[in-house]
């Protein structure tokens, strides 16, 4: 029921529809105008309606909001079908309307270039079939809409279906779509060609200063959390901050599929899923000429196939500068041929400038190929200024990479990685930053004047005038904030038992302990899996570190350690590796690492066979290892290769003024030192 609303209404004019009037409203321009600012329930109000062929009035009685004609086609909540160019201003419907083809919450269909819609508001439900939306059903040739907003939600059963507009028929160069200062805040849903503004613009459309605030879900292909299709499109200023989610392939976060596309100073914070298909993005789905700037996307996205990026899924060409994606990118078919997928983008032919990913990139099957934490498969193009954070799972497959899976051609300079957030080593295409706490001339080439900035011992690097997402802070996830840089000269600082655990997730860092520490808390010590960098005891002692795991670090690379004790151990173990440091590949130096009391034994047993490597600092080492000034004061005992301070080392041995007292105990292999 409508009742004392302070506002213009207008509500039910379907002619040819609901009352049997000719479906050709107007013969000519025509502006409409109501007699009454303030209507209730019942009330009979007059409309005049004015143009060049057609005036006169029309009297109606409102006695409920709805208009419903399920099996008709044109049906509006003001005007069904309009031949001819038609103006609305300040209008306002507040019942629900349903129809079936071409059906929309203030008209149905406009048929003439040169129709405005002003200040149009629609409170109620919008359903049909085929050229469903939320203001238009379907609008031909050159239309504008501007601060007009749809408030609930709209349906469609078949193609074709738009928060603002279902089909935008712009196929002519001539002809324009223009969306300003508008917004759909409920939901979206229908079947090929769904957006969150509109569904499918067969020309050219341009969106500025608009949103969607809705969850947008098409059954089919081209779904957008803005636009589902279009051939030649600009979105300046504009978001979205629903889920979006399409049944095959072309999904993206703001368009699912577009030729010439420009986006500027706009986002997208929804998850995007693309549950069959390919070509899924964060922010694009896929695009031909594509121009980008000043624009990121931050939810997960998910696709079955190929082509899968944070940002975009799949272009052809065109320059991407200054924009980020930060959601986790996971493809989720069970082919070995689902390929391209990345962080940032899934196969790429732009120049790219200035931009990272931060999610981890997961692929679900064995064999998926061209899959890199930026992009998956950059088959053309230069790449400069950019980074990734996120890890690349170890799923087998060709032509993987924690930055870029693979490059047919183009230039890549200053392309970097951090290692210890994505667990990776080496890149082919990228350099690697040892540590997430890495300070601004880590990262050459980037301009930290004008284009990127960092906050020291807070930061990763973000692009100045765009949001500083949770990712680039080092709290977030599995990254431990501590005092320090984790680089030599300026070591990240251990002052208690959870800094000495968050060890692990900086791998190639530097520490330097500041405090004697006590282990109460992690009383069956998870050895750090692996380790780089170098610790400085500086003096200090850790008491009471136990395990049934074999080891303080399970691996460590060319590693280096000095000025620490460890007081009363307690290793018990059926590890093959088995110390302080279970195993060293590399070289291994230790300097006053002394161990005062406690106990290491550790043994396992592979087909008939129990072997071993057991040493009261290190249980093997790969290459060299250098001890000096060592005091070990443990018993030790394993099965083959026992020593008091190494089980056993493959290369070269250095030993100056090391002690070791304790008993030790082996069968095959056993040694003092």
């Amino acid at each position: 029921m409508i009742k004392n609303k302070r506002y213009i209404i207008i509500l039910v004019v379907i002619l040819g529809i609901c009352f049997g009037w000719n479906t050709n409203v107007f013969a000519s321009s025509v502006s409409i105008k109501s007699s009454k600012s303030i209507v209730d329930a019942g009330e009979t109000f007059t409309i005049t309606v004015s143009g060049s062929d057609a005036t006169g009035k029309i009297n109606i009685n409102v006695s409920n909001g709805n208009v419903s004609s399920s099996s008709s086609n044109y049906v509006g909540g003001i005007i069904g079908r309009a031949i001819n160019k038609v103006e609305l201003t300040d209008e306002i419907v507040d019942g629900n309307v349903s129809g079936a083809k071409y059906t929309g919450g203030l008209v149905g269909s406009t048929e003439a270039s040169g129709s405005i819609i002003t200040n149009g508001t629609m409170k109620g439900t919008t359903s049909g079939g085929q050229y469903t939306g939320g203001i238009i059903g379907q609008s031909k040739y050159t239309t504008t809409i501007s601060n007009s907003f749809v408030e609930n939600t709209v349906t469609g059963t078949s193609s074709q279906v738009g928060g603002l507009i279902g089909y935008a028929d712009t196929s002519s160069t001539s002809y324009l779509t223009t969306i300003e200062d508008s917004g759909m805040k409920s939901s979206v849903s229908g079947g090929q060609y769904t957006g969150g503004l509109v569904g499918q613009d067969t020309g050219k459309i341009v969106i500025t200063n608009s949103y969607n605030q809705g969850t947008v879900t098409g059954s089919s292909s081209y779904t957008g959390g803005l636009v589902g299709g279009a051939s030649t499109m600009s979105i300046t200023n504009s978001y979205t901050t629903g889920n979006v989610t399409g049944g095959n392939s072309y999904v993206g976060g703001l368009i699912g599929n577009s030729g010439t596309t420009t986006v500027t100073n706009s986002y997208a914070t929804g998850d995007v899923t693309g549950t069959a298909g390919n070509s899924v993005g964060g922010l694009v789905g896929s695009a031909s000429t594509v121009t980008l700037s000043n624009s990121y996307a931050t939810g997960n996205v998910a696709g079955y196939d190929s082509n899968i990026g944070g940002l975009i899924g799949y272009n052809t060409g065109g320059t991407i500068n200054k924009c980020f994606s930060s959601g986790n990118v996971t493809q989720t078919y069970s082919s070995a041929n689902a390929n391209y997928i990345g962080g940032l983008i899934g196969q790429n032919y732009a120049t790219i400038n200035n931009v990272y990913a931060l999610g981890n990139v997961t692929t679900r099957v064995t064999g998926s190929s061209y899959v890199g934490g930026l992009i998956g498969y950059n088959y053309t193009g230069n790449i400069t200024n950019a980074y990734s954070r996120g890890s690349v799972n170890n799923n087998t497959g060709s032509s993987r990479d924690v930055s870029i899976g693979s490059v047919y051609s183009g230039s890549r300079t200053n392309i970097y990685f951090i290692a210890d957030t994505s667990g990776a080593d080496s890149s082919n295409y990228a350099q690697r930053i040892d540590t997430i706490g890495a300070y601004n001339d880590a990262y050459a080439g980037f301009s930290f004047t004008d284009i990127w900035d960092i906050q020291d011992g807070v930061t990763t690097p973000y692009l100045r005038g765009l949001i500083i997402d949770p990712k680039n802070y080092y709290t977030t996830g599995s990254v431990y904030y501590r005092q320090g840089r984790g680089t030599i000269d300026n070591p990240y600082l251990i002052y208690n038992e959870e800094d000495l655990y968050q060890i692990r997730n900086s791998k190639y860092g530097h520490y330097k302990i500041m405090d004697d520490i006590t282990i109460t808390t992690y009383t069956n010590w998870t050895p750090i899996p692996q380790l780089y960098g170098s610790i400085d005891g500086n003096g200090k002692t850790i008491t009471g570190l136990k395990t049934t795991s074999g080891s303080f670090i399970k691996q460590a690379y060319n590693v280096s350690i000095k000025n620490l004790t460890f007081k009363d151990i307690e290793f018990k173990s059926n590890s093959a590796y088995n110390g302080i440091i279970g195993q060293v590949t590399g070289t291994a130096t230790l300097e006053n690492v002394d161990i005062d009391g406690g106990s290491i034994s550790g043994g396992t047993t592979v087909g008939a066979k129990t072997y071993n490597y057991t040493g009261g600092l290190i249980g093997y080492v790969s290459s060299n290892a250098t001890l000096t000034n060592c005091d070990v004061e443990v018993d030790v005992s394993g099965k083959q290769y026992t020593g008091g301070i190494i089980g056993q080392v493959v290369g070269e041995f250095t030993s100056t003024s090391n002690t070791v007292t304790g008993g030790i105990s082996g069968t095959d292999y056993t040694g003092g030192l």
